[in-house]
C-alpha cells in the first residue's frame, strides 16, 4: 500500500480506510481536484483576486503571501540576555526500564445522567489511564488493538524519536485491528504531558483515546514549583489531574458535536482586542465561528462535570492542578471566584517564575499547572467564563479543622496571593515587552487561512497532505513566523520539540514562553522559535481537530546530512 497521510475530511471512517487501501491522494479522497473552488486560500483573498481566481489557484502560496504580507516581518536581532536552549531532545536512559501494556477495546460507555454510546476503552478505562514515569526512564509500551479500526498513539509534548511519534504514514503505519505495536522511548522532558489517538482524531479522541502522561523529575530534583517568600518550595497537600473534554449530544454519530465544515467553533473577533496576546473583552465570542455548539457534554476525567466528585483540600492546604484541555474543538476559560491561580508551568514546561492570574484560558491541547492555596474553609467552584459552558463546574471543598462538611458557596476560599491578578494572556505570562528577538538561523513564514464557509484550512495556501515540507538543518535555530489570516483561533502544535513564543503582534516578549502548543488568535501575528535538535520528519498542525482534518497541517523535515 502506498503511504499517504491520514488527515481527511468529509468521509466516514469506513470510506477513509477504503481510500487508504486504494492509495488515494487527499484531493481524490475528497472528490476534489486542484481546480476545485474549495481549495481557495481565504474569502478575503478570493475577493481581492476575484478577477484572476484561476491564476490565484495556480500561483499558490506566493500569491497568498503577497496578499497578506503586512505587517512587516520582524528581522532577527540579538537578544538582551536570552538565547534558545540547545539541550538534546531527550536524556540518556538513566532510569529504570518499564514495560506498559495498553489494550484498546470497543465497548458501550454509560455516562451518569447522560447518554450511552459505543466508545473506546484502554485497559477497560474511559478515557485512557494515567501513565506516570520518571524522567530518564526507558519506556516500552505495547499497544494492543482489539478494535475494528486502525489506530496509533501520539505522546503529546514528549520528545520521542520520530519513528515513535505516532503520526500515521509519517512515523508509522496505523496499527491494524488485531495487531500490536511496540513504542519505545525515553520519558522526557519532565512535566504534564498527555497521549492521544492520531488516526481519525475527530472520532477517536472524543470517544476516549486519550489520557494523562505525567513525567516526574528524578528523585531529589525540583520540578520548578513556586516558592514562598522564605524560599521554601511549596509542597502540595493535594494534586488533581483534570482532563477537560467534550462530547456532542449524539456521540455515536457526531462526537465533536460541532460543525464539520467552515470556520468551526474556536475563535472569534475578541482576539483582536486587548493588546498583544490578551483575551480581549469578548474572549472567543462575537466573531464568525465563535459560538459554542449547542448541547455539548462537558466532561472531567470521563465524567459529566455535575457528577465529578469535589476536590478536597485541608484548611490551609495547597492544591496543585494539572489542567489538560483534551477537547477536540473547545477552549476553556476558567475562574474560581474568591481565589486566584499561581501558574508555574505551561504545556508541562517550567516558567522562570510563577505568575498569578485571576483566570486561566486553555485552547485545545494546551496544559497549565496552577497552584491554589486555600486559607479559609468553604466550598467554591472552578467554572468556565464562556457563555454556553455553564455546565463545566468543579467543586473544591476546603475542610474545617474538625473535618465537618462545608455548606456550598462560590466564595469562601482564599489563595494567599496578591489581592488582584491579571486575566489570562500570553502577554502577562511573558512579563510584557522585551527589547529584541533572539538571533536565529532561519525564518519560515507560515500563513494560516481558510474557512469562511469553505471546508478547507491551509498553511501557506496548501492543505495537508498536499504540502511542501519545510526543510531545516540539524542544529539550526529556527523561527516560525505565524500569521493567522482567518477569523477563528488556531492552536498550533509542533511534534517532537519544545518551542518558545518570542513575539506577539510584532512586539518581542520579555520572557519567551516555553510551549508545544500555542493559540494564535484571529489576524494575530506571532513568532515561535525552536532548536532543530531532534532530526526527523515532524508534523506541525492545528489542534482544533476539525481544522486539522480539513487540511491545516504541514511537515517539517530535517535535511539529510552529507
Amino acid at each position: 500500500m502506498r503511504s499517504v497521510p491520514v488527515l481527511i475530511a468529509g468521509l466516514k471512517t469506513r470510506d477513509r480506510i477504503a481510500a487508504f487501501a486504494a492509495g488515494a491522494t487527499f484531493c481524490e479522497r475528497r472528490g476534489m481536484t486542484m481546480d476545485d473552488d474549495r481549495l481557495r486560500p481565504t474569502r478575503r483573498a478570493f475577493l481581492k483576486a476575484a478577477g484572476v481566481a484561476l491564476f490565484s489557484l495556480a500561483a499558490g502560496y506566493p500569491l497568498v503571501r503577497a496578499l497578506v504580507r503586512e505587517p512587516k516581518p520582524i528581522e532577527p536581532a540579538a537578544t538582551d540576555g536570552w538565547a534558545l536552549p540547545s539541550a538534546p531532545p531527550w536524556p540518556p536512559a538513566v532510569g529504570r526500564e518499564r514495560r506498559i501494556r495498553l489494550v484498546v477495546t470497543r465497548d458501550v460507555v454509560r455516562l451518569p445522567g447522560g447518554p450511552s454510546f459505543p466508545a473506546f476503552r484502554v485497559n477497560g478505562r474511559f478515557p485512557a489511564p494515567e501513565i506516570r514515569a520518571t524522567e530518564g526512564d526507558r519506556l516500552i509500551i505495547d499497544v494492543v488493538n482489539r478494535t475494528d479500526a486502525p489506530l496509533t498513539f501520539h505522546w503529546h509534548g514528549v520528545h520521542t524519536p520520530p519513528a515513535m511519534d505516532g503520526v500515521p504514514f509519517v512515523s508509522q503505519e496505523p496499527i491494524p485491528p488485531g495487531e500490536t505495536f511496540v513504542y519505545s522511548f525515553v520519558a522526557a522532558p519532565r512535566g504534564t504531558r498527555w497521549y492521544h489517538a492520531h488516526v481519525d482524531e475527530v472520532r477517536q479522541i472524543p470517544l476516549g483515546l486519550f489520557g494523562p502522561f505525567i513525567i516526574d523529575p528524578p528523585a531529589g530534583e525540583a520540578e520548578g514549583r513556586p516558592e514562598e517568600s522564605g524560599g521554601r518550595p511549596w509542597e502540595a497537600e493535594a494534586e488533581a489531574i483534570l482532563m477537560l473534554h467534550t462530547l456532542g449530544p449524539d456521540p455515536e454519530n457526531n462526537p465533536v458535536g460541532a460543525l464539520t465544515e467552515g470556520s468551526g467553533p474556536v475563535g472569534g473577533m475578541g482576539g483582536m482586542m486587548g493588546g498583544p496576546g490578551r483575551m480581549g473583552g469578548m474572549g472567543r465570542m462575537g466573531g464568525m465561528g465563535g459560538g459554542v455548539p449547542p448541547n455539548l457534554l462537558y466532561l472531567v476525567n470521563g465524567l459529566p462535570a455535575a457528577s465529578f466528585p469535589p476536590l478536597r483540600v485541608p484548611e490551609g492546604g495547597r492544591l496543585r492542578l494539572r489542567l489538560i484541555n483534551a477537547s477536540a474543538t473547545e477552549p476553556f476559560w476558567l475562574e474560581a471566584p474568591g481565589a486566584h491561580f499561581l501558574v508555574d508551568h505551561v504545556d508541562g514546561n517550567a516558567l522562570p517564575e510563577p505568575v498569578p492570574f485571576g483566570d486561566l484560558f486553555l485552547a485545545p491541547a494546551e496544559r497549565i499547572d496552577a497552584w491554589f492555596v486555600a486559607e479559609r474553609s468553604g466550598t467554591f467552584a472552578i467554572r468556565s467564563k464562556i457563555p454556553g459552558q455553564e455546565a463545566l463546574r468543579i467543586s473544591v471543598e476546603v475542610a474545617k479543622a474538625d473535618g465537618e462538611s462545608i455548606t456550598p458557596s462560590d466564595r469562601g476560599g482564599g489563595s494567599h496571593l496578591p489581592g488582584t491578578a491579571e486575566s489570562w494572556s500570553y502577554w502577562a505570562l511573558a512579563g510584557g515587552a522585551g527589547t529584541a528577538l533572539p538571533a536565529v538561523d532561519r525564518v519560515v513564514p507560515m500563513v494560516l487561512s481558510g474557512g469562511m464557509m469553505m471546508p478547507v484550512w491551509t498553511i501557506n495556501g496548501e492543505a495537508y497532505p498536499r504540502v511542501t515540507p519545510t526543510r531545516i538543518g540539524a542544529g539550526e535555530r529556527v523561527r516560525l513566523e505565524l500569521f493567522n489570516h482567518s477569523m477563528v483561533d488556531h492552536p498550533m502544535h509542533l511534534h517532537g520539540h519544545t518551542f518558545w513564543v518570542t513575539s506577539i503582534q510584532g512586539v518581542p516578549l520579555r520572557r519567551p514562553i516555553p510551549k508545544d502548543t500555542v493559540n494564535v488568535r484571529p489576524m494575530e501575528r506571532m513568532t515561535i522559535d525552536f532548536v532543530a535538535n531532534n532530526p526527523g520528519r515532524w508534523l506541525f498542525h492545528c489542534h482544533q481537530l476539525v481544522h486539522m482534518e480539513q487540511g491545516m497541517a504541514t511537515l517539517i523535515e530535517y535535511r539529510k546530512q552529507a
